[in-house]
């Protein structure tokens, strides 16, 4: 890569946090964030940023939430989410 950018690279990370799969969600989320602490160790001046979303377990819940992830928080790329069902759903964007 050649040099910085201004702000944060924002990746998007999409969950369950809530019912049945909510300790699936946690550990990914938890996880991620592991990930990204050793990895920022090593970015020699770049920043980044998770932004989490709870998708409720929810295919259309899951599509509102990847829409605000790219359009309005502006993320780079998006951590599919733990359930199939929901990952399926999206649109084309």
């Amino acid at each position: 890569m050649g040099g910085t950018t201004t702000g944060a690279i924002k990746t998007g990370l999409m969950g369950t946090f809530k019912g049945l799969l909510e300790r699936q969600g946690i550990d990914m989320r938890d996880g991620a964030l592991l990930a990204l602490d050793q990895f920022q160790e090593n970015a020699k001046g770049q920043s980044f940023q998770l932004v989490v979303a709870n998708d409720k377990g929810d295919p259309q819940e899951a599509v509102q939430k990847a829409q605000r992830l790219i359009g309005v928080k502006k993320g780079s790329a998006i951590v599919d989410p733990f359930r199939s069902g929901c990952a399926g759903s999206w649109p084309r964007l």
